[in-house]
Parts: C-alpha cells; sequence; structure tokens
C-alpha cells in the first residue's frame, strides 16, 4: 500500500512541512517501507506523512512532555475536551 500525496491539500501540507524539516540540520527525506514520506535526522524518523482517500495525514515523534504540553493546548473537535483528555491512555 502506497500513501501518495495527490489532494491539493495533501500536497501543500508536505511542501510547508518539507520546507520547514529540510532547513533542520542533517535531515533527510526518505520513504519508508510503507509509501510514507519521512523525514529523519541519523536515518531515525522525526515526522511521518501519508495521504488515504484524500485525507493527509502528519505525525511527529515527540517526548511525553512535549506530547502533553501539545495536546494540553488543543480542542478535540468533536467533543470539545481538550486532547490531552481524549487521548488519555494513549502512547505515541
Amino acid at each position: 500500500m502506497t500513501h501518495q500525496f495527490v489532494s491539493v491539500k495533501g500536497l501543500e501540507l508536505v511542501a510547508k512541512v518539507r520546507a520547514f524539516c529540510m532547513e533542520l540540520p542533517e535531515a533527510e527525506e526518505k520513504v519508508d517501507g510503507f509509501g510514507h514520506i519521512t523525514f529523519r535526522v541519523k536515518d531515525k524518523p522525526f515526522v511521518m506523512m501519508g495521504e488515504t482517500d484524500g485525507q493527509p495525514s502528519t505525525a511527529i515523534k515527540t517526548n511525553l512532555t512535549t506530547q502533553e504540553f501539545s495536546f494540553s493546548k488543543r480542542i478535540h473537535p468533536t467533543t470539545k475536551r481538550p486532547i490531552s483528555d481524549s487521548m488519555a491512555g494513549y502512547r505515541f
């Protein structure tokens, strides 16, 4: 299964993330074995991107402290609760 970006939204997202990531020292862009676009340093991925049925997705590798801080600042669009509450128990 490949996750090629074909939607305008997906292609725009890849361009923005690529511009940011490629400014980082030693960053490289690679396609992983699942067809996801990844950005890596020393072959360790820190951003993974894909698109399924025209819906782009992005995963960013962080430590738990950064996750907690980031999620505490966001509201889940459906539940209207802080994402940290709706994501309790999930490990990324």
